[in-house]
């Protein structure tokens, strides 16, 4: 997956702030390696715009996951356990995040 940076500003004041976000963005996910968060694969400043390259997650992107698992969920336990493992996977990374805080 890839992000990239805006390089069209009116405002030299947003363009840093921009800027230093998309570096502590980098720096965080440098830093990151759990098994239920997207791995940085690198990222690109030698010229504008600037690029963010990380893991695709398997499934696509977790909100649109979450919602299409949401509107297929009946109450019966087989639809709930899906949901269940994201919660727990999601609960695994967040403890990982607020363990290296």
């Amino acid at each position: 997956m890839v992000k990239v940076l805006e390089t069209s500003y009116d405002d030299l004041q947003r363009r840093v702030e921009d800027e230093d976000d998309f570096f502590d963005e980098v720096h965080i996910l440098s830093r990151l390696d759990h098994v239920n968060i997207i791995r940085l694969v690198g990222f690109v400043v030698a010229s504008r715009p600037f690029w963010i390259v990380t893991q695709l997650p398997t499934v696509g992107c977790l909100r649109d996951y979450l919602r299409h698992a949401a509107d297929a969920t009946s109450n019966s336990a087989s639809e709930a356990t899906p949901l269940s493992l994201i919660c727990r996977q999601m609960s695994s990374a967040v403890a990982y995040l607020a363990d290296r805080r």
